[in-house]
């Protein structure tokens, strides 16, 4: 069962990926890699959470297909305007 404040945390990293991804991301077939260039710990305090929240809001959001792959901090996504309509409850 998913709680409202751990959705509150996957849809905030969504949203902050969803930004991320539109400024510094390059379209790669239907997806955008992204190389984050920060930390779990850095993301945590952008978003105002524990890093161990940003670990498994990145497991929901891969489980959701939002993250299509990952490997270190490249990251490969589904569109930035996925990323939004599913933080705000419509994906």
């Amino acid at each position: 069962v998913e709680t409202l404040a751990f959705r509150d945390v996957a849809a905030r990293l969504a949203m902050l990926l969803a930004d991320h991804a539109e400024r510094t991301g390059h379209v790669a077939g239907d997806g955008i890699v992204l190389d984050l260039e920060r930390t779990q710990e850095e993301l945590a305090a952008e978003i105002g959470t524990a890093r161990e929240s940003v670990s498994r809001a990145m497991k929901q959001l891969k489980a959701h297909g939002l993250i299509r792959k990952r490997t270190g901090m490249h990251l490969l996504l589904a569109p930035p305007e996925q990323l939004r309509a599913w933080a705000r409850g419509g994906g």
